[in-house]
């Protein structure tokens, strides 16, 4: 039996253009483990969910059911999900990315949302801000069309 954990240790790696890479190392989750498979489902704060089911799980794979870490209780693990970045884009936290989010960012970038203004950080733009600089504005937009014309969220 397959186990679920919302991981121990979240890396969450942002495409960020061109070769470069943002990441951000937050505990999220803390608890001893029983022993067995277990599949980690990771979701960023606007980000769309992944699945992994094996350390070091390229972008290409895909997790069969039954798979799993084998994870022993009593130890600790550091496992990478680097080599899967996380897709941009659920921006309205409905779970899933789509046209609502598309029409959050593009409603963000045409205000020319930036830190410090209203729509920015009150207003919910701040979430938009696809690489966290700041602003919204077309590579956000181009990110999100990227995970848009990929694959589904994992389930």
């Amino acid at each position: 039996m397959t186990k679920t954990v919302f991981t121990l240790l979240l890396f969450l790696t942002l495409i960020i253009g061109a070769g470069l890479v943002a990441k951000r190392e937050q505990e999220i989750y803390q608890q001893t483990p029983a022993e067995g498979n277990y599949i980690f489902k990771i979701k960023g704060p606007s980000h769309k969910k992944l699945v992994f089911c094996q350390d070091n799980q390229d972008l290409e794979y895909q997790c069969v059911e039954g798979e799993g870490i084998y994870l022993e209780s009593g130890k600790d693990y550091a496992l990478d999900f680097t080599q899967r970045p996380l897709g941009f884009g659920d921006v309205n936290f409905d779970g899933s990315v789509g046209v609502n989010d598309w029409s959050a960012v593009l409603g963000c970038r045409n205000a020319d949302s930036k830190r410090g203004e209203e729509l920015f950080d009150i207003g919910g733009c701040r979430h938009a801000d696809s690489n966290f600089d700041g602003e919204v504005n077309n590579f956000g937009l181009d990110l999100l069309y990227k995970t848009l014309a990929g694959e589904p969220d994992d389930e």
